[in-house]
């Protein structure tokens, strides 16, 4: 049944208030990848120290990722990612407050944590406002504004500026800042309507009388084909974000090739561009002609981003390897959630998502840690040595197992 036009004005309006909130938080978010190895490099730890710290916000976003995609589905969208953004808060204060490292493995958990929580919440509430024949072109705005806008101006202001000028302190107090904001505009402005599809119940009352049902995760797919498909997604997806377990340490890598940390800003917000500009164009076109074949180029992408790290000297040459690498993931990202909201049914679209979201940190991320390790062993040549197996091998499963968006809505 179709919705009024005044409710789907209304969601509509309620989304792009989500995506203002999302580029307020998103302006300081990504940036902690690119300082916070730098900066753990000026306390003297080592690579392969940095790789297990800064792993450890995908470890931190395997449990969350699930839990927050239930929670959202029984409570709604809309507290989870309040909560998410206001719980980012803690980690903040602790690398301001702290230098000793126990307490960086504590913050960069608590980082996964509440990124998973409001990522997986905002993703839901997309999947919920817009059908299928807009969702990839409503993911792709998402991704261009929301995140490659943001990140394109927080690179520069934020790691160029403020960390490399103002300071760590001033940085972290920022970073706080810009997520409580993004999460008072959420909580202020958004009006998530109660859902038909599912029992929504209140908050307040998982823990006396809903704890039985929280723990019952329940994720199965009532069409088979579904099912299957869902299996042969993830694997694909799996294998292909094992390019990206140098992402933790790549700023070590630019580092390594004597780039200064404002050259680093410069290169991580000129890729930026590129997420800006390229996910609305792929995530309507994925709509337009179906999923496939641009999973497929972006995948293929990835596996360039990676070869170009066997030659990559001078700064050009690593800021082209970063354009390469947001080219890949500015494709990927709308495309892949758009898919896989359309094989979920309404009561788990927040779990699914949760469940996708909690297996790439444990497999990208969380492999930052294993990545360090072998940097500190073999040199940055062996991560990129997977990323060009991985994209390979997962072009070849979507190739030969995913069907054409036809075939998908036929079932």
């Amino acid at each position: 049944m179709k919705k009024p036009i005044r409710e789907m004005l209304r969601e509509e309006r309620d989304f792009y208030i989500l995506v203002f909130a999302m580029f307020i938080g998103t302006l300081a978010g990504p940036t902690v990848f690119v300082v916070l190895p730098l900066y753990f490099r000026n306390l003297g730890l080592t690579t392969a120290e940095i790789g297990i710290i800064v792993s450890l916000n995908g470890i931190g976003g395997i449990f969350a990722g699930l839990i927050a995609g239930k929670l959202s589905d029984m409570v709604g969208r809309k507290p989870v990612t309040v909560a998410g953004w206001i719980c980012y808060l803690i980690p903040c204060l602790i690398l301001l407050l702290s230098k000793e490292k126990i307490f960086f493995y504590i913050a960069l958990t608590l980082i996964g944590v509440a990124t998973q929580m409001f990522l997986t919440a905002q993703y839901a509430f997309i999947a919920d406002v817009f059908p299928p024949e807009r969702r990839g072109g409503a993911f792709g705005l998402y991704q261009s504004i929301a995140i490659g806008m943001s990140t394109m101006i927080g690179q520069v202001l934020f790691v160029g500026y403020i960390y490399n000028v103002l300071g760590a302190g001033v940085y972290f107090i920022l970073l706080a800042s810009c997520h409580v904001i993004a999460g008072l505009i959420v909580l202020f402005f958004v009006k998530e309507k109660k859902r038909h599809d599912t029992k929504q119940v209140n908050i307040a009352e998982i823990p006396a009388t809903n704890l039985r049902t929280f723990k019952r995760f329940n994720f199965k797919l009532s069409n088979p084909h579904f099912s299957r498909l869902f299996i042969i997604f993830m694997v694909a997806s799996i294998v292909r974000s094992l390019y990206q377990m140098a992402q933790p340490i790549f700023p070590i890598f630019l580092s390594n090739l004597g780039i200064s940390v404002s050259e680093v800003s410069i290169i991580y917000s000129s890729a930026s561009i590129v997420s800006m500009i390229t996910p609305i164009i792929f995530g309507k076109l994925s709509d337009k002609f179906g999923r496939k074949k641009l999973l497929i180029l972006g995948t293929l992408i990835a596996g360039i981003y990676a070869l170009q790290g066997f030659w990559t000297l001078t700064f050009s040459q690593a800021l082209t390897m970063k354009l390469f690498d947001a080219l890949s993931l500015a494709i990927i990202t709308p495309i892949s959630l758009a898919f896989l909201t359309e094989l979920l049914p309404p009561s788990q679209k927040g779990l699914g998502i949760g469940l996708y979201n909690s297996i790439l940190r444990l497999d990208s991320s969380a492999l930052g840690a294993v990545g360090g390790i072998l940097v500190q062993l073999y040199g940055f040549n062996v991560l990129f040595l997977v990323g060009i197996v991985a994209s390979i091998i997962s072009s070849v499963i979507i190739l030969i197992y995913i069907p054409e968006k036809h075939k998908i809505l036929e079932s």
